[in-house]
């Protein structure tokens, strides 16, 4: 979750800030090496096959480049609502939320989450279903509706569990939740729920190889974010 998501929170010290920076708030719109996003680095090669559907996955990680990467977003829902994909189809629903969240087009984020949360709960795909429901929970928490966004998100923790199989969503999902707290005001919550996203994120790098943890931290979004966030929470100047 990246860009104006994570924007909303620009004002709540230096946590917020770090995300935001680490998110790409600067605008340059660039992806890993400096170079710029472009629609071409999500090329899938037929709307069927897995690729297809982790391609659209990773649109809304791409700093910046937003126009692109709706299209690209629109393109997938389009091929895969006449397909016998649900599952595809609920990923790319999922993909356009998180576009429509950094366009500040909630209502459209919600629409598309909850289409994404129907889809996804007819295959049975928690991974996904508590994805969507983390976005809407974001919406919620934008419109000013706390319980409702405390709730999507309580709802969201529980479908994806606790188990090592769902265990990096987990992480997204904290990490979201941890946004929406700081919408909501709530910043000892989002503290907290960062730091336990980072501490689940570091238990996870500790297994691999230790030449692949920087990349595993620092190459992607949402990692990127938590570990930027979470580092200016335990600095020094803490949230000054």
């Amino acid at each position: 979750m990246v860009g104006r998501v994570v924007g909303d929170a620009r004002d709540d010290g230096a946590a917020g800030r770090a995300a935001e920076h680490g998110a790409g708030g600067d605008g340059r719109g660039e992806v890993g090496g400096g170079r710029r996003a472009e629609p071409s680095d999500v090329r899938p090669e037929s709307a069927g096959r897995p690729g297809w559907r982790g391609g659209v996955g990773g649109v809304a990680r791409l700093r910046g480049g937003l126009s692109g990467a709706a299209g690209l977003s629109g393109r997938a829902r389009a091929v895969l609502t006449d397909s016998d994909d649900p599952a595809g189809h609920a990923a790319a629903c999922v993909a356009g939320a998180r576009v429509a969240l950094l366009e500040g087009k909630n209502e459209r984020a919600e629409g598309l989450a909850e289409r994404a949360l129907g889809l996804a709960r007819s295959v049975r795909s928690p991974t996904v279903s508590g994805l969507a429901l983390a976005l809407s929970g974001l919406v919620a928490a934008r419109q000013g509706d706390g319980d409702g966004s405390s709730a999507r998100f309580s709802e969201a923790l529980e479908e994806v569990g606790d188990g090592t199989t769902g265990a990096l969503t987990r992480i997204e999902l904290l990490f979201c939740q941890s946004l929406a707290e700081r919408v909501r005001r709530e910043k000892a919550a989002a503290d907290r729920h960062l730091l336990e996203a980072d501490d689940r994120l570091r238990k996870i790098a500790e297994t691999m190889p230790e030449e692949a943890r920087a990349t595993f931290l620092t190459g992607a979004s949402p990692a990127r974010e938590i570990v930027a966030g979470a580092a200016a929470l335990r600095s020094p100047a803490g949230d000054a």
